[in-house]
């Protein structure tokens, strides 16, 4: 599996057991070392301005969070990484919150776009799953600049009513069986399954391996019924039967179970690949405190519960299962250590050589 390969970000399936106990205020010196100075509770004012995924503040929570802090939430939707990048390049001082999965927050980091976190003014980030604690991709020379917010694995999804007793692999997406009813995420990150088949590490390919993973992906794209680019595409391709097997989101799975599809998840045995979301502050923020207590809030059982239901992503504070229904918390894994121990975070690339050679898949 990816756990084993050089320099991939693999989750501990023993530290996914273990759960910090409460911590908050900042007084300790281990926690004095991780933090911005603070000298007391911060003052809340607004209006909070976030940039967020769709899901992430459902109206219910935004309510909430604003009756409890008095202030006011303006919310705009992003539909890509490269979105949230540009705007905190071109408008940082605009926006107080913004999310950056693990192959890019240690980007926001490095070019100096986001400041530290006072973890003092974010109890519940001491409260999380072990793994999620202190990544090494939102945290540098002691100090945290970003915190775990949701997660989850991109699963095979297939159809069990067809699809009998695949291969726990990604080769099950190159089943010859299956052909014209296989589907892909139309996204260079496509490519790390061909990586995984080859046994390459799928974030670090060199020219010749990204030319023998070119040539397998080529190979692959005969099966496929068609790239699907939306959740909501996959979940209509699937649900039509067009497709029986696909890369998918942990989304789709719930949104097909209430669809009726008997569908189900496959972890492969090379490594699930995933990510983990954290919530940053960019540099020039004016409402620094309310962006903290709005991560503090995201981690809540309210919060995150409302989370965790609208995007249909988990949460990385495990108490947040205590307020969700007991087959919540089994579609999100969030009591299911064995399968955060496969997850594979996402890691940054050479976007220009993966989207030129994804562009060369997909026209060859």
């Amino acid at each position: 599996m990816f756990s084993r390969l050089p320099g991939l970000a693999a989750l501990s399936l023993v530290a996914a057991l273990a759960v910090v106990a409460t911590g908050c205020g900042g007084s300790d010196d281990t926690k004095a070392d991780e933090t911005a100075a603070s000298s007391g509770p911060c003052k809340v004012e607004g209006p909070l301005n976030a940039v967020l995924w769709e899901g992430y503040a459902p109206p219910e929570s935004i309510s909430a969070f604003e009756k409890k802090y008095g202030i006011k939430v303006n919310v705009t939707s992003i539909g890509s990484n490269d979105e949230v990048f540009a705007k905190i390049r071109t408008k940082s001082g605009q926006y107080d919150l913004v999310p950056a999965t693990t192959d890019v927050s240690k980007q926001y980091v490095d070019q100096g776009l986001v400041q530290p976190i006072d973890l003092a003014e974010v109890p519940n980030s001491q409260k999380l799953f072990e793994p999620f604690m202190s990544l090494s991709q939102a945290t540098k020379d002691g100090k945290t600049y970003g915190v775990a917010h949701t997660w989850s694995a991109d699963p095979i999804l297939y159809n069990a009513d067809v699809v009998k007793n695949p291969q726990a692999s990604y080769k099950a997406l190159f089943d010859p069986q299956y052909k014209g009813k296989v589907s892909l995420y139309d996204d260079l990150g496509s490519l790390w399954v061909g990586a995984a088949v080859k046994g390459y590490s799928p974030f670090t390919l060199d020219e010749q391996q990204m030319k023998d993973v070119v040539a397998l992906m080529q190979q692959q794209k005969q099966l496929d019924r068609k790239y699907w680019s939306t959740g909501d595409d996959l979940v209509k391709l699937m649900a039509s039967g067009e497709v029986v097997i696909a890369t998918g989101w942990n989304y789709m799975y719930t949104q097909l179970k209430k669809d009726g599809v008997n569908v189900e998840r496959l972890v492969p045995q090379e490594g699930n690949l995933g990510w983990v979301d954290t919530l940053m502050v960019p540099v020039g923020a004016e409402h620094k405190c309310a962006a903290e207590k709005w991560i503090d809030w995201a981690l809540s059982q309210e919060g995150g519960s409302a989370t965790a239901r609208a995007s249909g992503y988990s949460i990385a504070a495990p108490q947040v299962a205590d307020a969700l229904k007991p087959d919540e918390v089994k579609d999100l894994h969030m009591d299911d250590p064995e399968f955060i121990g496969k997850i594979v975070l996402w890691e940054p690339v050479n976007r220009p050589m993966y989207q030129d050679a994804w562009n060369q898949v997909k026209n060859g």
